[in-house]
């Protein structure tokens, strides 16, 4: 048996996998402290002997020493040697990576991107980020991804205008509550700069877009895509434009992407 997590700023999500099926998932809101949470998990796992573990943050993990930094909405959890403690308490491998690229991971392996040789995924919710999977495994990097602090004009970045936090700061209250449709066209054309580069940068094969503020709350896909089209039509640009397509593994993409994560190294 292996086990699987996602530990969000609001929720943490576990699976139990064997032979690459999730069983037994659940979710519950995340423990303010490192410890209470690493409790929470060894509660779930009881007695159960596992034979591997793998799952994400929303953080920066240093590539070379394998700690993580500073989580982003997890004071309580600042720094943790995450992966040694599980080790020590469970005696088993353990992974782990951002939360970002095992959705990423997932989402191209079993969802969404399956069976395309480059997958890009972005993220729309309290903040802005994405991914990129080629051949079925995350792509190579230095430090790691910040999609949503690329530049859209001369002195904001894409995060701050068009993610949930971003809009928060900047009329008050959560987006769910922002009825003006002035506001949403504007986050649309914003959005549609961010998703415009990530084609450029990366040259996907299709283009998924996932997080809780996509689909049946505030960012519709089709007002993307005709955006989209008519951004290359203004820039006379020759660049091939992939299909933009929803996350089909949703809040589970990044459980999924931990089970590809410890199967297929």
């Amino acid at each position: 048996m292996q086990l699987v997590f996602d530990i969000g700023a609001t929720n943490t999500r576990l699976a139990f996998v064997r032979s690459g099926r999730l069983l037994h998932p659940v979710e519950f809101r995340t423990p303010k402290g490192f410890q209470i949470g690493l409790k929470k998990i060894a509660e779930y796992v009881g007695k159960q002997k596992l034979s591997g573990i793998a799952g994400c943050l929303p953080g920066h993990k240093d590539l070379k020493t394998k700690k993580w930094g500073k989580l982003r909405n997890l004071s309580g959890w600042a720094f943790p040697d995450l992966e040694g403690e599980l080790r020590r308490r469970f005696r088993c491998p353990v992974y782990s990576a951002n939360d970002v690229e095992l959705a990423a991971l997932g989402e191209a392996r079993r969802g969404a991107g399956r069976g395309k040789a480059i997958v890009a995924y972005l993220t729309v919710s309290s903040g802005i980020n994405g991914a990129r999977v080629v051949d079925g495994k995350l792509d190579r990097r230095t430090w790691g991804w910040s999609i949503g602090r690329q530049m859209i004009s001369a002195d904001s970045d894409l995060e701050s205008k068009v993610s949930g936090a971003g809009l928060y700061r900047r009329f008050g209250r959560p987006a769910e509550k922002i009825h003006d449709t002035k506001v949403w066209a504007e986050v649309h054309r914003q959005l549609t700069l961010g998703l415009f580069n990530a084609i450029l940068f990366w040259s996907p094969e299709v283009l998924v877009l996932g997080g809780g503020m996509v689909g049946a709350r505030a960012i519709k896909l089709p007002k993307l895509n005709a955006e989209l089209w008519a951004l290359k039509t203004r820039m006379k640009s020759n660049v091939p434009l992939p299909p933009l397509v929803p996350s089909k593994l949703g809040q589970l993409a990044g459980l999924y992407g931990g089970v590809e994560y410890l199967n297929n190294r």
